[in-house]
This record gives C-alpha cells, structure tokens and sequence, in this order.
C-alpha cells in the first residue's frame, strides 16, 4: 500500500494544504468581517472581550454563510461525480477547474480602480520579463485588489462604527472635567455607556446583518 503512494503527488498535496487556511483569509469575506469586528471590540474599549477567538470563529460563521453556494460549486468542480483526485496532476486541474467561481465573486467585489492599478502593475513587470499580457481576472492581478478592496471598505465602516463611540468619550471626559472629577477614569464610564448603547440598539445583529447584506 505504501509502495503505491506517489511521493511527488504527496508533496503537493501537503503543500497545497499549507496554503489553503492563508488563501482562504485573503479572498473569501473572512478579511473584511473579521477586520470589521475587530475595529467595532476595540471602539468599545474591552480589549480581550470578546477573544480573538472568538471573533475569528463569529467571522468564519458568518463567510460560511456567504460562501457556502460558492464552495458548493468549487467542490463540484473539484470533485465532478464524487471523484476526488488521485493525483497531483489531477488536483492541480481540479483547482483550475474550481477557482472560476471563485474569481467571479472576487471581481464583484473589487474596487475597479483599484484592479485597473494592480493590472497596470502586473502589466509592467510582465513586460519587464517579456511574459506576455496579463488577464485582469489572473490571481496575481484579482487577489491582491481583492484584498485592498476588502480592507479599505472595513475601514471605511470601522470608522463609522467608531464615531458614536468617541462621541461618548468626549462627552463623558467634558462633563467630569466640568465636574471637577478629574482623578476620576473616564473609562470606568464610558464602557458601561458604551455597552449599553451597543446592546439597548441590538449592536450585534446590526452589524452582522449589514456585513452580510453588502456582499448581495
């Protein structure tokens, strides 16, 4: 049985393993859910409540939730009728076969300008070296504006997240000054405020429910 193991196959596959959990992040919705969620604890003011852990798992929940239909049809393609690859010729056509899906979602959801920057950059060094033209939908050109995309709009929606919070801290540190409470921390106020507000206006369900809703 040993014998009949195909060590070159092997090698990909485990190598192809490694790679899965870090392309995963970078071009499904985990980026910007958990980028988000991350800006909204620290707005807040609890540092470690919830864990990162925590937060990790809420994002891979809710990417499950808007990839599930695309890593059904990957899996399709991957494997049609339920025939996995046996070797690594095979999965590596496997892949090729599956990343369409993949790619369009990708593309839906990058910023055009900044895909027509990374392509014109692509184009330069694929000139530089004499490779010949480059696609717009090629990963190299598609994965990293993807990933500028994603990370400008969590920033873009941490920011407005952020802004009612530090609304409280200033009103809150203004009115201690005004009460001459200075040895008082502002912070032993402004997060019982903070939560309060954030659970009286159903913070959580809110923000899952846009985060969710912006990838329709």
């Amino acid at each position: 049985m040993i014998e009949s193991i195909n060590p070159v196959s092997l090698i990909v596959t485990v190598a192809l393993l490694a790679l899965l959990p870090l392309f995963a992040v970078t071009s499904t919705a985990f980026l910007k859910i958990s980028a988000v969620l991350l800006i909204l604890r620290n707005a807040i003011g609890v540092q470690q409540m919830p864990s990162n852990m925590v937060l990790y798992g809420v994002a891979t929940v809710m990417t499950v939730l808007i990839m599930g239909p695309i890593f059904k049809e990957m899996a399709q393609s991957f494997a049609p009728n339920d025939n996995p690859p046996k070797s690594g010729v095979e999965m590596m056509q496997g892949m090729e076969r599956a990343l369409p899906p993949l790619k369009e979602f990708m593309f839906e959801h990058t910023n055009k300008n900044y895909l027509d920057s990374f392509h014109s950059t692509a184009q330069k060094f694929a000139d530089k070296n004499k490779s010949g033209e480059v696609s717009k939908l090629d990963l190299t050109v598609l994965l990293p504006a993807f990933v500028a995309s994603e990370l400008a709009e969590a920033f873009r929606i941490g920011l407005l997240l952020y802004l009612p919070f530090v609304i409280i801290d200033l009103a809150v540190s203004s009115a201690l000054m005004a009460l001459g409470m200075m040895m008082v921390s502002p912070m032993s106020i402004t997060i019982p405020a903070k939560i309060l507000l954030f659970v009286a206006i159903e913070g959580w369900s809110k923000v899952f429910q846009n985060l969710v809703q912006s990838y329709l």
